[in-house]
């Protein structure tokens, strides 16, 4: 689970949010600490993992979707148009922690980086 947790703090990085937006989009509350995330109870822990499985496929959709990152960025940070999003930013919807919205805008993300969109 760790290499999951470092991968996705990676994926953090690269989309420049800060400590407050990671641990909601963790679903996490804000006085979690992000080094003892790996530490979490059963039920906890799956909840976890699944988050960073949906993070990393929504990250790898966004590369392939947008050559730069600042471009990527700017899809996480803009309003959308797409009927799920209801005009609120992707990042919005990914903050409110809920796992549903996540896989749902990572599954989304995936199928129109591969054309099914």
């Amino acid at each position: 689970m760790l290499s999951l947790i470092e991968e996705t703090r990676e994926i953090f990085q690269r989309w420049e949010l800060s400590a407050s937006e990671q641990l909601a989009v963790l679903g996490q509350s804000a006085d979690a600490d992000f080094d003892r995330l790996s530490e979490l109870e059963d039920q906890n822990s799956t909840q976890l993992i699944a988050r960073c499985a949906c993070l990393i496929a929504l990250d790898r959709a966004l590369t392939v979707l947008y050559p730069s990152q600042p471009l990527a960025n700017r899809w996480l940070s803009q309003p959308n148009t797409h009927g799920f999003f209801n005009q609120q930013t992707p990042l919005d919807l990914l903050k409110t922690g809920e796992l549903e919205s996540l896989r749902y805008i990572s599954q989304l993300m995936t199928a129109w980086s591969a054309g099914n969109g």
